[in-house]
């Protein structure tokens, strides 16, 4: 299936817009870089970095487990039954709907604070969400994840590196010591 840009944002282009137009909906403070992943592609472990607040409460030190996609396992000490039933929640919950990168030097992130607020505590690290894809996935749901939930959990350091693989086969720097080098 070939990724259109109308595929890939879920809305029309502007009419008249040119064939490399790209649509950019900055998020403030941060103007985090966001996609929705492919939904089978994810492999390999990864750890929080901050706590998430879910139900009201507050969990640490975790991380999960993907194997194609899904997650298998969850990794905590404290909270580890409330993470199952959210990857529970229904048959998609366990798949990634986004994944963002925010710069380690973000205001947010600069402040220290834990703001017990998603949508704030979201723009001070790079980050994953479990869950529904940020596109329109009716129709898509071989590429992109559907789910009735979307819980973002943060994994940005002020070490990260991040590499991007380019079609040709070359790695590209895309993060160093938690910012963009690009």
């Amino acid at each position: 299936m070939e990724l259109t840009p109308e595929s890939r944002f879920g809305y029309d282009m502007p009419k008249n817009a040119p064939k490399d137009f790209i649509s950019f909906s900055p998020n403030i403070p941060t103007e985090e870089v966001c996609t929705s992943p492919y939904k089978f592609g994810t492999n390999g472990v990864v750890y929080a970095s901050r706590p998430l607040i879910l139900g009201g409460k507050k969990v640490e030190n975790f991380g999960f487990r993907f194997e194609k996609g899904k997650v298998v396992e969850v990794i905590a000490n404290e909270g580890k039954e409330m993470l199952e039933a959210l990857i529970n929640t229904d048959e998609n919950a366990g798949y990634l709907g986004e994944c963002a990168l925010v710069e380690y030097s973000s205001p947010i992130s600069q402040s220290g604070l834990v703001y017990y607020n998603t949508l704030i505590d979201e723009n001070a690290s790079c980050h994953l969400a479990l869950g529904r894809a940020l596109t329109n996935t009716t129709g898509k749901e071989d590429i992109y994840n559907n789910s009735t939930i979307h819980i973002d959990f943060m994994m940005g350091t002020s070490d990260m590196n991040i590499d991007g693989l380019q079609e040709d086969g070359t790695w590209v720097p895309i993060f160093r010591n938690g910012d963009f080098v690009i």
